[in-house]
């Protein structure tokens, strides 16, 4: 498995009004994987994709966490983080960077362990 993380800033356009608008810059993570033909078969095999990977607590305003249903938990798969333009946006540059962070250090490492539990090989030896 190979990834490239990559953190965009994009501003936009927002309408805040029937007459205003207001500039906003936001911050995507993009979290580009790339599977070995060996590692999709392995994660086919044992049905893997649909696995969620990381569970993300958003920060919502009040109207969204009513439009929400109270719920701001938003569970990620292994398939979101294989498609190719899946991204998760932010509102705060440092939020964005922590989030690209957390992927490499846990996010990522946990999809590859449970690719790599998939296939065992070799014996293992404990000492107690």
């Amino acid at each position: 498995m190979r990834a490239e993380i990559e953190v965009k800033e994009v501003t936009q356009t927002v309408k805040t009004g029937f007459f205003s608008k207001e500039t906003q810059t936001i911050y995507s993570v993009y979290p580009h994987l790339t599977f070995t033909n060996e590692e999709k078969a392995a994660l086919s095999k044992s049905q893997l994709w649909e696995r969620v990977a990381h569970v993300h607590h958003a920060q919502l305003t009040p109207r969204e966490m009513e439009l929400a249903g109270g719920d701001n938990t938003i569970s990620y798969t292994i398939t979101h983080f294989a498609q190719p333009n899946f991204a998760v946006t932010f509102l705060d540059a440092r939020e964005a960077n922590d989030f690209a962070e957390l992927l490499e250090k846990k996010i990522l490492p946990t999809i590859k362990s449970y690719v790599s539990a998939t296939t065992p090989s070799g014996k293992r030896v404990v000492d107690l």
